[in-house]
């Protein structure tokens, strides 16, 4: 054991502080009352014997002062020789006589006897005076008539017994000291030690192993401390023992996650590096109708073409509205609507579609329809269409020769609900079995060599699963390696109405009228926009008022009365949201505000939505829904809003502005080329996108987006290179689209 360190405060100091020396000064006090005690009693016998002997002189002086034979002066010797404390006699005579003189003693002490002690004893110069009368009825006529003696007697044997008196009571009060000092350590030793070895053990576990236990010893009260300081160690021990279980299970957990952290960041870097393919089939129809609806010349192909480039844009602009809402896809929570449709017409649409890139590899489109599938159908005919397609663009990918083929029936399940049961099989590479489970998890393929060669995010079949499922259905495949894969689908519909078929009217033209008398504030940053949106709001009649900021947004609101404002998100000075959440915290009565941007995530539009806006609008600007949205907020008839229209760039400025500003935008870009600002970066790459997005040139768009996501891994040539490509794309767009105007 460790050897024990005293310092204040502890429980042994303590000890000795309030026991060891009351109790030593208790032993000195009893120890020198009992030493008064036999001192006095020692003293009251030296004076009983002295007073005594002063007595028995007394009453023979007188005798032998008139004795011939033995004189007082013998008398008084013998009486000195017989006790060695006595040092001499003094006999004083009535008659004025000179005292007798014997032995040593002074004359004047005869004057203490009247003064201080008629008889009995004095104390003076370390000798005791005893006084006695003499007895003269002996006394013979004619002779000296002694009446007093006084004897003087030395306090040397007293000092020396009184000595040895106090020498014992002090050898007696260390002896008693020192007992009590053994008997209180040892009693230390039974208490302390216990208590000492709790406190190094519970200083060893406080930092150390808790492998070993306290030992259980001394009384009662300790070894139950001892016991209780065990049971908390075994516990304490159980439960680090539980906690390193629990973290390594954690971390084990953790490490699991981390890896499919990494797999799903680099399936997600996949498929943000190649969703452009994704839209690819929509865009292409576009592209390729619209060069086709330039050549044409008669009027019903010129229709047909319009419809399939409308309904690809709406395709389009619907899959672009996916990607952010992806979440909302995977947690079932996309809102599916209800439209009469005729089926006929939206499969003719899906043909034209994909049949220019079935011819293009060589492959059959066929589809082949159920006799009794209705014509009509209510349900939403846009997820509906982007779930075979999906299929369908699917099949063509992985299919290098032979047929695709469609296949719809239908079930009836009720008088008015049908299971429609629908087919998309090929003639393809086929899948391995052990791979088919993985392909519908999102951003999956069935090997990363597909990504390479065939393009795709893996994202489509996992969002047809959850758009099959929300229309209460089922999808599956077979599939076999060089045989072909055959995808098979389920969903619940209901059977449509002729006569609320959605039917679009072309021929509805704007009106002055539709947006008479409303003051609409532009909060748009982008000049361009700017033009644009004044000149569409004008057309049908609205006054407008700009602001380039949302500050200049906020003045405007608090200055000029307004009916509504359109908000752009991304500005500068103030941004869209905080102009917002502004307006509408400063009135009561401050006018409905619809948020415009390019690109708005899902915190965003909650954000939006949370600071007071009515609506949400992305860019390009659907002119239908724009208008439809300003008569919903002002609470208007919106019956006369347009379903048809031509192209957005009709009421914009001319080419020339526009690719000046653009060049313009890209200068200020090169001029920032070396930033390291992300905020410089997101304004100026905003704008661009923006201009593209409104403008319709998507792939302008496209090339400034993966630019910005670059941006930060290359180096500045390289940066310069893309900025030239930009350039380039610029170039070539404006002398193809407009060199005939």
């Amino acid at each position: 054991m460790k050897k024990p360190r005293y310092h204040f405060f502890t429980v042994h100091y303590e000890i000795l502080v309030h026991s060891v020396i009351p109790a030593m000064l208790l032993a000195v006090m009893v120890g020198y009352a009992t030493y008064l005690i036999s001192y006095n009693s020692m003293l009251e016998h030296f004076k009983r014997d002295n007073e005594w002997l002063i007595t028995h002189f007394a009453e023979h002086a007188a005798t032998h002062l008139h004795s011939d034979d033995f004189t007082v002066e013998d008398f008084t010797r013998q009486v000195i020789s017989g006790h060695v404390t006595t040092e001499g006699f003094l006999i004083r005579f009535g008659d004025g006589d000179e005292p007798l003189v014997i032995g040593d003693i002074e004359p004047e002490m005869l004057d203490l006897h009247n003064a201080e002690s008629p008889e009995g004893s004095v104390y003076r110069s370390h000798s005791w005076y005893f006084y006695a009368p003499v007895n003269a009825a002996v006394t013979l006529p004619g002779e000296r008539i002694p009446n007093w003696v006084v004897m003087r007697t030395s306090d040397e044997t007293l000092k020396q017994s009184r000595m040895a008196i106090m020498r014992k009571y002090v050898l007696i009060v260390f002896g008693i000291i020192a007992l009590y000092l053994l008997l209180l350590q040892r009693l230390l030793e039974r208490v302390l030690g216990p208590i000492r070895s709790l406190l190094y053990y519970l200083k060893d576990i406080e930092s150390g192993p808790l492998d070993s236990l306290a030992v259980e010893r001394g009384p009662e009260e300790i070894r139950s401390l001892a016991v209780a300081i065990n049971r908390l160690a075994i516990s304490v021990r159980e439960s680090n023992l539980l906690m390193q279980s629990e973290v390594a299970r954690a971390t084990a957990k953790l490490q699991i996650t981390l890896v499919e952290l990494e797999e799903a960041m680099e399936a997600k870097d996949q498929f943000l590096a190649n969703m452009s393919h994704e839209l690819r089939t929509p865009l292409t129809a576009v592209m390729g109708f619209s060069r086709l609806l330039v050549d044409e010349d008669e009027e019903e192909v010129r229709r047909e073409h319009q419809r399939v480039i409308e309904v690809s844009s709406n395709m389009l602009l619907t899959m672009i509205d996916d990607l952010p809402e992806f979440s909302k896809a995977h947690s079932g929570q996309y809102k599916l609507e209800e439209i009469n449709f005729e089926l006929v017409v939206a499969l003719r649409t899906l043909q034209s579609i994909h049949q220019p890139n079935a011819k293009s590899k060589g492959l059959t489109l066929s589809f082949e329809i159920a006799d009794d599938l209705p014509e009509y159908f209510r349900a939403d005919s846009v997820r509906l269409a982007q779930l075979i397609s999906n299929l369908i663009n699917n099949a063509i990918k992985f299919t290098d020769s032979g047929f695709v083929v469609l296949a719809l029936s239908c079930d009836p399940i009720s008088a008015d609900r049908l299971l429609l049961k629908g087919s998309v099989k090929d003639s393809g590479k086929g899948i391995a079995a052990s791979k088919i489970p993985l392909l519908f998890a999102p951003f999956s393929q069935e090997d990363t060599s597909i990504n390479r060669r065939f393009g795709g995010a893996g994202l489509g079949l996992s969002i047809c699963k959850q758009l099959v499922e929300m229309m209460d259905g089922t999808i599956s495949i077979e599939s076999a390696l060089d045989v072909g894969t055959e995808v098979s689908f389920t969903c619940e519909v209901l059977r449509g109405d002729k006569s609320k078929a959605h039917r679009r009217n072309s021929s509805v033209e704007r009106s002055s009228e539709t947006l008479a008398g409303l003051t609409i504030l532009v909060a748009e940053d982008n000049p361009f926009n700017q033009t644009l949106l004044v000149k569409l709001l004008s057309l049908y009649g609205a006054k407008c008022v700009v602001a380039n900021n949302g500050l200049e947004a906020i003045e405007s609101t608090r200055k000029i009365p307004l009916d509504l404002v359109l908000m752009d998100i991304h500005m500068p000075i103030i941004d869209g949201i905080t102009a917002c959440e502004t307006i509408v915290r400063e009135s009561s009565s401050a006018p409905p505000i619809i948020g415009l941007t390019a690109d708005i995530t899902a915190l965003e539009k909650e954000r939006l939505f949370t600071a007071g806006a009515a609506d949400v609008q992305l860019k390009p600007v659907d002119e239908s829904a724009l208008i439809t949205s300003i008569l919903k907020a002002v609470k208007r008839n919106s019956a006369t809003v347009i379903e048809g229209s031509e192209n957005l760039l009709s009421v914009a400025m001319d080419v020339d502005d526009l690719k000046r500003n653009l060049d313009l935008a890209l200068d200020a870009l090169e001029a920032e080329v070396d930033s390291q600002d992300k905020d410089i970066l997101r304004n100026l790459t905003h704008d661009l996108m923006g201009l593209g997005g409104l403008y319709g040139m998507h792939q302008l768009s496209d090339l400034v987006s993966d630019y910005r996501s670059v941006y930060w891994q290359i180096n500045r040539q390289e940066k310069l290179t893309l900025l030239n490509e930009l350039r380039s794309y610029l170039e070539h767009h404006f002398k193809r689209d407009f060199s005939d105007n």
